[in-house]
């Protein structure tokens, strides 16, 4: 209590009706009282909001990583009403929280397993092959014994996504999950084997979240590891590629969306495939699937699908590069480790040392007026590390077209 508390129950008598003074300054108490209670959880909120704003900014300017989920844990999914709500196959449920936890399940099972796996390989001292005795999680576990910290994962609204533009510059897409920014690219692993397929798969991100995940079974006999290990994931729903219009109106990639009913409808998937975001364009003109606008799924949001989309692979000039197979230098190939290193570190020196020393050094007036001789040699010696260079980039590389295929990392 403050020496001046006097002071308030003085200035609110002020406004009583001076009939129930007792009552009516309560009243004024309680109402000062609750005002100091919201001021005091939206500057909270501001705090917390600031924090958002400057890790989000933070990411932003860090050219290093591939993606940048939020750490933030005030937006959690429960994954018990989840599993109650649709614990059996009662008629008139989304079909699509049917099999959410047991697909997220099998999804992180193969993830969890490397993470663990190379934990116990580090914390033996071994190298992560199997000499340690442990056998590899992925062909031993059980997805039903993945285990989610408090039963909860934690959703985000934003994802950042760094890539590699044509011309070796770094740039980002932010990914927002409620907004028409919320299309993705992948790459097609049936684009290696058959350089004929589409070499990319499309997608619209449902949901951004994170999870601490554990695996409560035994990794081997005797060993469990049932520290939680934070966890990065994606729900999605796929495009699926039209075969092309011979006398179509635009020459651009069809899309339509999988039933929500089907299997393969949506998925989880690593934030690290994500390549960057993807310009889809709805076909106005052919109308929405459900005219009502009353879908099959809340969760899919499928009440505003169009009934096909275009791909805009002009959207900008890196996006257009990534269809010319092989022509950018920004986009790294599948298999870099083929592509040789020019120049390694240890060969500097000898590089240098092939090179014919300059003669002393003078004025480049007197150079050029006195010795033109000496203008000559240099230039000798410059096509002479040219083509000493030009004989060290003339090794015999087996590089193929399907090798060089370029997807930006």
């Amino acid at each position: 209590m403050g020496e001046f508390m006097h002071r308030y129950p003085k200035r609110w008598y002020q406004r009583t009706s001076k009939r129930n003074i007792r009552k009516e300054i309560a009243r004024h108490e309680r109402k000062v009282a609750r005002i100091r209670g919201i001021r005091q959880k939206l500057n909270e909120a501001k705090k917390k909001r600031g924090r958002e704003i400057e890790e989000q900014q933070s990411a932003a300017k860090n050219p290093d990583i591939h993606h940048y989920i939020g750490i933030s844990q005030n937006y959690s999914v429960s994954l018990v009403d989840l599993s109650r709500v649709y614990a059996d196959d009662t008629p008139g449920l989304d079909p699509l929280g049917k099999g959410f936890l047991s697909d997220l399940q099998e999804h992180l099972l193969p993830r969890l397993g490397a993470a663990l796996f190379d934990r116990q390989a580090r914390l033996s001292g071994s190298p992560s092959t199997g000499e340690s005795g442990y056998v590899h999680p992925q062909s031993s576990l059980d997805p039903s014994w993945v285990h989610f910290k408090d039963y909860r994962i934690f959703s985000h609204k934003i994802m950042r996504v760094k890539y590699t533009t044509y011309d070796v510059r770094r740039d980002e897409d932010v990914i927002h999950i409620n907004s028409d920014g919320c299309n993705i690219m992948v790459r097609n692993p049936e684009h290696h084997d058959d350089p004929q397929t589409h070499p990319f798969l499309y997608a619209r991100v449902l949901g951004i979240y994170h999870a601490h995940v554990s695996y409560a079974g035994e990794l081997t006999v005797g060993t469990r590891d049932l520290y939680p290990i934070r966890l990065e994931f994606l729900w999605v729903r796929w495009y699926e590629l039209q075969d092309p219009e011979p006398e179509g109106p635009m020459p651009l990639d069809r899309l339509t969306f999988l039933p929500v009913t089907s299997p393969d409808a949506t998925s989880f998937i690593d934030p690290d495939t994500v390549l960057r975001g993807a310009h889809i364009i709805p076909r106005f003109h052919l109308g929405r699937v459900y005219e009502h606008g009353q879908g099959q799924s809340e969760m899919a949001g499928d009440q505003s699908d169009w009934k096909e989309y275009y791909v805009n692979r002009f959207a900008d000039r890196d996006m257009f590069m990534r269809y010319q197979i092989g022509m950018a230098v920004g986009h790294l190939p599948e298999h870099i480790s083929k592509v040789p290193v020019k120049y390694p570190t240890n060969r500097r020196e000898d590089v240098l040392s092939d090179v014919s020393p300059k003669p002393n050094p003078v004025s480049d007036v007197e150079e050029c007026v006195e010795d033109n001789g000496g203008m000559e040699s240099d230039n000798d010696s410059d096509e002479g590390e040219t083509d000493h260079e030009e004989a060290d980039g003339e090794e015999d590389i087996e590089i193929n077209d399907v090798d060089l295929v370029m997807f930006g990392y």
